[in-house]
């Protein structure tokens, strides 16, 4: 007698589905997150004011400074009245008659003297020529050409507006026009889907009706992920660069008002050194003065009423002159006092200004939540 084995095999088959009560609200999240990307919902791009702009204090203020250093400045009286007194040799017309009634008086020999004096005040003394070139300008600080095109440049549009305007209008943010971007979606696609098929081949389910509807979902899902991340990643690198161009702009606006301070500067140095130029002349008129003092301070001169009243003459055009050169002295101070409303303007138009751009960061701040908030729920 023989004896027979019987060998039975048996298939067992197993799936793996989502927790049945998390099923519903993974459907209601991949519902609601497509409906909010059909929606277009998170897209806007905020169309209000971004940089607050120069107001009416800064923009009348630095009009005010402008117009005061263009105009005929104080200082320009001053020096044309230096620069009248050293052509003359320092003599005014009220000090020449008293010379002349002097010259007049007989057996007074005053020509060394008078040889000194007319050295002390000639055009061609070092001191006077050093003097007569401040007052005329010829060295005056020459930064002023270099300040303006520094200043033209600064308020030139900035490499971050140049290079990042794009992006900043929201170029990039249609996922759809970036060649690259597509490409991945469509490598991703075909993984999700191959990932499926290789899935349903296994479990001996491939080209059922299943595999189309779950080949469909992996390739959306796929899809809807790389999108999403493609759009935010697109979307913080319009408002970057929007903040770039912005600091950009508030930092040419600042650059812009130190520039247009150091101009000012400049022009006040220059009047400074003209005056001094002045002043220095005015040393010189004393000493001329002093000379001519001597000429009529011999005693056989006092009892001369020729040579008194001279001296009366002489007197009064050095009294007028030094009181006009006091007066010029003072004009830098007064010559400031012009800009002072204009730089109290500027200086509230600049608080007011900061305050301007608070409020539009703040509007754009609540115009990003309000686009993101949707999305993020979604998260």
């Amino acid at each position: 007698m023989g004896s027979s084995t019987t060998t039975s095999t048996e298939q067992q088959h197993s799936e793996s589905q989502p927790w049945a009560p998390a099923v519903g609200n993974l459907q209601q999240i991949l519902g609601d997150s497509k409906a909010l990307y059909s929606s277009g919902v998170g897209s806007g791009v905020y169309g209000g004011q971004r940089v607050a702009s120069l107001g009416d204090d800064t923009l009348t203020g630095l009009q005010s400074m402008r117009d005061q250093a263009a105009s005929d400045n104080a200082g320009a009286l001053g020096t044309s009245f230096a620069q009248s007194l050293l052509g003359s040799g320092g003599i005014s017309p009220t000090t020449a008659q008293g010379l002349s009634m002097l010259s007049a008086v007989p057996n007074v020999d005053t020509s060394r003297l008078s040889g000194l004096a007319d050295r002390i005040g000639s055009a061609s003394n070092p001191i006077n020529q050093t003097a007569a070139s401040f007052m005329s300008g010829a060295r005056d600080l020459t930064t002023i050409p270099q300040l303006d095109q520094l200043y033209a440049k600064s308020q030139a549009p900035s490499a971050a507006e140049t290079n990042l305007s794009g992006i900043a209008a929201g170029d990039s943010l249609d996922p759809t026009k970036n060649a690259i971007f597509q490409n991945l979606v469509k490598t991703s696609s075909n993984n999700a889907l191959q990932a499926q098929k290789e899935a349903f081949a296994a479990s001996g389910r491939y080209g059922s009706g299943s595999f189309a509807g779950a080949a469909t979902k992996a390739v959306n899902d796929t899809q809807s992920q790389l999108y999403a991340n493609q759009y935010n990643t697109e979307a913080q690198r319009q408002l970057s660069a929007n903040s770039q161009i912005d600091a950009a702009r508030q930092a040419a606006s600042q650059l812009g008002l130190g520039i247009t301070n150091a101009k000012s500067n400049v022009e006040s140095t220059n009047n400074n050194q003209r005056l001094a130029g002045a002043q220095l002349g005015q040393t010189q008129q004393g000493q001329e003065a002093s000379v001519l003092g001597q000429v009529l301070g011999g005693d056989e001169f006092n009892s001369n009423l020729g040579v008194t009243k001279a001296q009366g003459f002489i007197g009064a055009g050095q009294t007028g002159q030094s009181q006009a050169l006091q007066a010029a002295s003072q004009l830098p101070a007064l010559d400031a006092l012009r800009y002072q409303p204009g730089q109290t303007l500027a200086g509230i138009g600049s608080l007011l200004q900061g305050q301007d751009q608070s409020n539009i960061d703040a509007a754009m701040q609540s115009y990003q939540e309000v686009q993101d908030a949707p999305w993020n729920m979604i998260n």
